[in-house]
């Protein structure tokens, strides 16, 4: 194809800064989980380690000479005041300020000189909250949860998902409205039916709702019930096996509602490849 103007090459150039700027969204986000996990490890530890120095406390006074010498209380309190960040010192575009500059940056060189700018717009807010959606989803549900579920001590890994699954289903709920608010106009462009897709994404939307408002928060709270009561050695006891009894339906159809929100957005990424134009 033979480009004509300057502004037509500088245009085609500018438009190449697109996937460099959905990788950045992706990367950021990731960060600001990895933020989250290591937050919560944090605190893990803390309490743990408090814990262990409470024994050795109480231990110290009865330990007979020949008995092998306990860490140091010093050692366990440094542990204690651990920071995940003393590992890696943040590279400057690690930081929150170069990120945004750089996407700013992305977004503008990419919109330069373009043409019915509201259009374009709406079906790159429509692409990326798909794609943050999609990705998300299939990651999660394939690859990261199956391998932590396989490599993580039981407990470890269910107090990590419960920290996970929340802003798992709130990105989905927000990219799902992102999608339901720009759809209209994206069908207007392609002259596609709106009406199919709006379906496909409102009930993946109401899926992913139950799961935010019900499934989610009450599978949690049972999971942790049954938690306190086998830490306390009381995996006999009625109360557990009702807790167990609970949390295996409410675990099913949690799983359930986050399958049908990946079925509908299976179909939905079948309705957005005849609305994309090659």
């Amino acid at each position: 194809v033979q480009v004509d103007s300057w502004n037509e090459r500088k245009l085609i150039a500018l438009q190449g800064m697109i996937p460099l700027t959905i990788v950045t969204l992706g990367l950021s986000l990731h960060s600001r989980l990895a933020h989250r996990h290591a937050q919560h490890t944090e605190t893990i530890k803390r309490g743990f380690c408090a814990t262990c120095l409470e024994s050795t406390t109480e231990a110290a006074p009865t330990a007979s000479p020949a008995a092998s010498p306990a860490k140091p209380a010093a050692t366990i309190a440094g542990l204690a005041r651990w920071d995940p960040q003393t590992w890696v010192v943040p590279a400057a575009w690690n930081t929150g300020p170069f990120r945004g500059a750089a996407i700013s940056l992305a977004l503008f060189a990419a919109a330069a000189g373009s043409n019915k700018l509201q259009s374009r717009a709406a079906a790159f807010a429509h692409l990326v909250a798909f794609g943050s959606l999609f990705g998300s989803m299939v990651y999660t549900t394939f690859f990261a949860g199956i391998t932590m579920y396989k490599n993580l001590p039981r407990q470890t890994f269910g107090r990590l998902q419960a920290k996970l699954f929340p802003l798992y289903f709130k990105l989905h709920a927000t990219s799902l409205a992102i999608m339901l608010g720009t759809i209209k106009i994206l069908s207007s462009m392609s002259g596609a039916t709106a009406s199919t897709a709006m379906a496909y994404c409102g009930i993946a939307l109401a899926c992913t709702l139950v799961n935010i408002f019900y499934l989610e928060p009450q599978s949690t709270k049972v999971m942790f019930e049954r938690y306190e009561l086998e830490n306390a050695g009381k995996q006999q006891t009625p109360e557990y096996k009702m807790a167990a009894q609970r949390f295996g339906p409410l675990h099913g159809m949690s799983s359930l509602a986050n399958l049908g929100a990946l079925i509908f957005s299976v179909a939905h990424a079948w309705w957005l490849g005849g609305v994309l134009k090659f």
